[in-house]
C-alpha cells in the first residue's frame, strides 16, 4: 500500500503526557495518523507492528534517549524518518542529531506552523521517494518481452529463445550490424539471469585502438609494461565477481 493510498503515519514519542496530547492532536486535525508511546521501548514495539512514515520523538528521555531510539528505529525501519524535538538548543546535540541521521531538529517552544511545515516536508520527501522506487522498478522490468513492440514479429521469438537462453550458464555471442539491438539484448540476458545483481560491463571494441584492446579487456599487473604504474582490472575480470584492488 502507497502513501497515496493510506494516511501519512506518525509516531510521536514522549516520556510527557501533556505533550504527547497536545501534538498529537495538532497533527490529527491536520489529517494525520498518529500512534503515541512514553518511551524508547514501546516505540519499538509501536514500529515492530505498524507502518509508521515518521517518528517525532523528544531527545532527552530515562532509559533510551532520542537518538539511541532513532539508531534502533533504523535497524528497524532504515527507510523510517525522524524528527528530533527537545527543549534544549545546544548546537551539539543538534550536531549529533543530524550525523546520526534525523531529518529536522525542533525546539518545544516551537509554533504549531512550524511542526506542521517541516512534517509536509517529510510526507513530501517519502512521497518522492516512493514515486522513484515506483518509477526504478518499471525501469527495471522494462525488458520482459510483455514490454517490447517489435516492428518484426519475428524479434518476439528471439527475445523468448534469450529468456530461456538467461537461465542457463551458457556463454553467448550475439551478432549483426551496428543499430540492430545487440546491447539491449545482451542487457535482457542480464536481467533475466540469476546473475542480474552483478555487474554488467560493457566495452565498445571498435572504438578503441588495436594496442589498447587487450588490456582494457585483460587488464594487466602493475610494472606489466612500461608506463603501467598501477593494477588494471580487465573488463572480463571486473563482470565476473566482486574484486578488491
Amino acid at each position: 500500500m502507497s502513501i497515496d493510498d493510506r494516511k501519512f503515519s506518525i509516531l510521536l514519542v514522549d516520556d510527557e503526557k501533556s505533550i504527547r496530547i497536545t501534538i498529537s492532536m495538532l497533527l490529527e486535525e491536520a489529517g494525520y495518523e498518529v500512534f503515541t508511546a512514553s518511551n524508547g521501548l514501546e516505540a519499538l514495539s509501536v514500529l515492530r507492528e505498524y507502518v509508521i512514515d515518521l517518528m517525532i520523538t523528544d531527545l532527552r528521555m530515562s532509559g533510551m534517549n532520542g537518538i539511541e531510539l532513532m539508531r534502533e528505529a533504523h535497524r528497524i525501519d532504515p527507510t523510517l524518518e525522524v524528527v528530533l524535538i527537545s527543549a534544549y538548543s545546544d548546537i551539539e546535540s543538534v550536531v549529533e542529531a543530524i550525523k546520526a541521521g534525523a531529518y529536522d531538529y525542533i525546539i518545544k517552544s516551537f509554533q504549531n506552523e512550524e511542526l506542521l511545515l517541516t512534517v509536509s516536508k517529510v510526507k513530501e520527501k517519502k512521497w518522492l521517494q516512493a514515486e522513484n522506487q515506483a518509477i526504478k522498478k518499471r525501469l527495471e522490468n522494462r525488458y520482459s518481452s510483455g514490454d517490447y513492440v517489435f516492428r518484426d514479429p519475428k524479434m518476439g521469438i528471439i527475445v523468448e529463445h534469450l529468456e530461456k537462453i538467461a537461465k542457463s550458464n551458457a556463454t553467448v555471442l550475439l551478432t549483426g550490424e551496428s543499430g540492430t539491438g545487440k546491447e539491449v539484448l545482451a542487457r535482457l540476458i542480464h536481467k533475466k539471469s540469476q546473475r542480474s545483481g552483478q555487474r554488467f560491463s560493457v566495452i565498445d571494441c571498435s572504438s578503441m585502438a588495436a594496442t589498447l584492446l587487450e588490456s582494457e579487456i585483460f587488464g594487466y599487473e602493475k610494472g606489466a609494461f612500461t608506463g603501467a604504474v598501477a593494477k588494471k582490472i580487465g573488463k572480463f575480470e571486473a563482470a565476473d565477481k566482486v574484486y578488491v584492488l
